[in-house]
């Protein structure tokens, strides 16, 4: 697969066809738009039907609800409780995740499992 770039260095598309100008992309290009798609497509923001449908799947609902609960943090409890959207970015999110041994691609990956719910 090519990327294509017109002179101004946009990607002008992907495919086997030369492009009309015949430029084509650096593979430092290609990687830093590849990046930026990727980072633009992980959803950042989910329903609260669809994050605990996606704790459901990935059989995380129990022992996430048991580490909130258990926490003694009553701030974080209320949050759990009554949110009406998770945020990827939320710091107890973020913080509870990595306490249960979660990766970046673990919690990018549960987000995008809410999100296809």
């Amino acid at each position: 697969m090519v990327r294509y770039k017109n002179r101004d260095g946009i990607i002008l598309g992907i495919g086997s066809d030369i492009p009309i100008d015949g430029s084509i992309a650096t593979l430092e290009e290609i990687t830093q738009e590849e990046n930026r798609v990727a980072e633009a497509s992980k959803p950042k923001e989910v329903s609260r039907a669809q994050f605990f449908a996606a704790l459901i799947i990935s059989n995380l609902d129990t022992i996430v609800d048991n580490s909130v609960m258990s926490s003694g943090d009553k701030l974080l409890i209320n949050d759990y409780k009554n949110r009406l959207t998770f945020r990827r970015d939320w710091p107890s999110f973020i913080s509870m995740a990595i306490a249960l041994g979660k990766t970046d691609t673990e919690i990018d990956a549960l987000f995008l499992l809410a999100s296809a719910q």
